[in-house]
């Protein structure tokens, strides 16, 4: 399977049972692991023979997902109309819970972001323009109705521009959310589209070899996918299909690998569109109290149905972008730690 992977096979080619190798990659899985763990009726398992089992799983287990990310398609159908999952399911007594769980997830189809990149979704990625036009209208036509359904708010209400409750918060709000608006757009597409830096074949890959075998050198610098010789901060991303420098991740978001090109951008896209968020929510905010001052108590939450409806929609990003932000300070904080480590020792 490995050799397949490896020289670009068609990995959805079927025999004669209709099987691919993804359907061989979980039957052979379940059954060395079914004989790992065979024992009489009265007999307990040995737990070397459990410990046994369970590498192998994992090496299936890690094969499986790079069929998977290499394009290998999880709805074909064997002869007898069965799916891997299906063939999976069949052994279930044979796996524990949490492996069944995981094996699952891992073979049924997903789509491009799981719950909130909860889960990296195990299938290849598709860059597609459209989709990051798309993203960029959306942003605008949202920030559009949520400063337009405000103002209408206030002119039917009968009130200035300015309202009447911190008049001079106004002009700050809505002049530094707009600011960060426009930074985050550019920043946004840049994290995009930029090539993250991906590392390039520059030798023929078997005198490669042959050097690092001669010379005894470790062949785990050795990338074999992309037949390049890896550096200590590359990363081969089976999403992309190529080997990243300064690799952090890859986002679903962006549908492109962070690396050491379109790092910076995604740094300043996240923090600049965060300042948009709690600007915009601060206006928000501050507009209805602008309109509770007349309308007494629980003036506050009378707001129209289309203000309410875009409210909430400006404000679901708000979490996703917090996490992000937070997440990134913290690796940003590990990484330097281990810099002054290494500098000290």
């Amino acid at each position: 399977m490995e050799l397949l992977i490896k020289y670009e096979a068609n990995l959805n080619a079927q025999d004669r049972e209709g099987r691919t190798p993804l359907h061989t990659g979980v039957m052979r899985m379940c059954a060395e692991m079914k004989q790992m763990l065979f024992v009489e009726a009265d007999e307990e398992i040995d737990p070397s023979s459990q410990e046994d089992a369970d590498l192998i799983y994992e090496e299936y287990k890690a094969i499986i997902k790079e069929l998977l990310f290499c394009g290998a398609d999880r709805n074909i159908k064997t002869k007898k109309g069965q799916t891997a999952l299906d063939i999976l399911n069949e052994f279930e007594d044979t796996l524990t819970m949490q492996q069944m769980k995981s094996m699952r997830f891992i073979l049924t189809d997903q789509t491009t972001c799981v719950c909130f990149m909860r889960h990296r979704p195990i299938k290849k990625m598709r860059k597609s323009t459209l989709v990051l036009i798309f993203a960029i209208l959306w942003n605008m036509a949202m920030t559009y109705l949520f400063y337009g359904t405000l103002e209408t708010t206030l002119v039917k209400a009968g009130k200035n521009n300015d309202g009447v409750l911190l008049p001079f918060v106004h002009d700050f709000f809505v002049a530094m959310s707009l600011i960060w608006f426009c930074i985050a757009l550019p920043t946004f597409v840049m994290a995009a589209s930029l090539q993250p830096g991906y590392l390039e074949k520059t030798y023929d890959y078997i005198l490669l070899v042959r050097t690092f075998i001669e010379k005894e050198l470790d062949m785990d610098m050795l990338c074999t996918y992309c037949e390049c010789i890896k550096s200590e901060t590359s990363f081969h991303c089976m999403m992309c299909g190529q080997c990243v420098e300064m690799f952090d991740h890859h986002c679903p978001f962006l549908n492109n690998c962070l690396g050491f090109r379109n790092y910076k951008f995604f740094l300043v896209f996240i923090v600049s569109y965060f300042l948009f968020l709690c600007f915009g929510l601060g206006e928000l905010i501050r507009r209805q109290l602008d309109l509770a001052v007349d309308a007494g108590n629980g003036g506050f939450w009378k707001m129209s149905g289309l203000t309410w409806a875009v409210g909430i929609m400006f404000a679901l990003p708000l979490p996703i972008i917090f996490f992000q932000v937070s997440s990134q300070c913290g690796s940003l904080c590990r990484k330097r730690k281990i810099k002054i480590k290494e500098a000290t020792d």
